[in-house]
């Protein structure tokens, strides 16, 4: 009689215990697997153990020879069953890498969270680049230099945006006779 599509975790870890767990165990570990604290509810949070397992019953060698196997269909609804449980499991890109802001995002941040435009060219130096993209956290690097930069622009950004209320708008006109020479400096012009 041909075995059933598997359709929850919980036939598999049925299925599982009566074919894999005897040796698979906290105790035996054979193959250092532990099937018997297997979550089959979350097979894509173990899919490097899981994809070996697949492999060994998609070649037929687990159950080894001797020992209680099941029939093929079973292997195959089986394994089909784990595939698609990690297939449709969201991809694992890695653990994210905490890396600073680079020149742009840091531009959008403040936009986003300040609503002001500033021209971050000219308040951070430019960031470096791998690969086309500057983006990448491993060249992201935060020396002391680039931290007091950081620090400068943040101490103007704040004060572009709380201003300072009792600034009022001022202009100053600074008059130089035509004659004057401007290789040297004028007392009180900046």
């Amino acid at each position: 009689m041909p075995a059933l599509p598997i359709a929850s975790p919980d036939e598999a870890k049925a299925l599982v215990g009566r074919y894999c767990v005897g040796c698979h165990n906290q105790r035996m570990k054979a193959g250092s697997l532990e099937l018997d604290k297997a979550d089959f509810e979350a097979i894509a949070a173990h899919g490097e153990m899981w994809e070996k397992v697949v492999a060994k019953l998609r070649s037929g060698t687990m159950p080894p020879a001797g020992a209680p196997r099941p029939d093929a269909a079973t292997y195959n609804a089986t394994a089909s069953w784990i595939e698609a449980k990690l297939d449709n499991a969201p991809p694992y890109a890695g653990r994210p890498v905490l890396h600073r802001l680079n020149r742009a995002e840091y531009a959008n941040a403040i936009r986003d969270l300040l609503d002001l435009e500033v021209d971050v060219n000219s308040l951070l130096p430019p960031d470096d680049a791998a690969f086309g993209f500057d983006n990448i956290s491993d060249m992201l690097g935060v020396s002391p230099a680039l931290q007091e930069r950081y620090l400068g622009a943040a101490l103007k950004i704040a004060a572009l945006a709380i201003g300072d209320p009792a600034q009022v708008p001022t202009s100053y006109t600074w008059r130089i006779p035509q004659d004057l020479s401007q290789d040297q400096h004028v007392e009180g012009v900046l």
